[in-house]
């Protein structure tokens, strides 16, 4: 699901999605036996709760303004004109976790770039938002997805499903207001 948090901060929730599965270490696309130490640290250090941790994985979050957290990747976008940023990215690493840590390096690595697996049509989807944002009419940068499921949740946080716009509507509504102040 998609979760507006307020303040223009926003979070793709998959933790519902891997529970379906429970497997360990599925939302970071291997099994707990390709990181047994990892595994076996997270367990001896969180007990019970371990199976959860390793089933759910890592938060996807966008922080207001530029901060993107992706499971095992952070980015900092730096906008340097008007229509230009520079996407900043680097792989989460844990202190004593080196079996972790190469893996993500690896495949934040394969997951970057123009022939990067996951970030190239991420990339094509930015670049389409812009050329939207500068054809003025007709306006052609349409966030209207899923608003019509959205419903608002027991902790009062609007919610959308995972492929809906409610986070960027959040960011962008959020933008907005702090532009608005006089």
């Amino acid at each position: 699901m998609t979760r507006d948090l307020g303040g223009g901060h926003s979070e793709n929730d998959l933790r519902p999605e891997f529970r379906k599965f429970a497997e360990p270490m599925r939302w970071f696309g291997t099994t707990e036996s390709r990181v047994p130490d990892y595994a076996a640290a997270m367990r001896a250090r969180h007990g019970d709760a371990a199976d959860r941790i390793l089933i759910e994985g890592a938060p996807h979050v966008m922080i207001f303004p530029n901060l993107f957290i992706a499971e095992i990747q952070v980015f900092n976008i730096q906008p340097v004109a008007v229509d230009e940023c520079v996407q900043y990215s680097t792989a989460v690493q844990f202190a004593g976790a080196p079996e972790l840590n190469r893996r993500m390096v690896s495949q934040c690595v394969g997951s970057a770039g123009p022939a990067g697996m996951l970030l190239a049509d991420d990339t094509e989807m930015y670049e389409r938002n812009q050329r939207g944002l500068q054809a003025l009419l007709p306006e052609w940068l349409d966030v209207r997805r899923g608003l019509n499921r959205e419903r608002v949740d027991a902790d009062g946080f609007t919610i959308g499903t995972a492929t809906d716009e409610t986070g960027m509507r959040g960011f962008w509504s959020h933008y907005k207001t702090l532009m608005e102040r006089q």
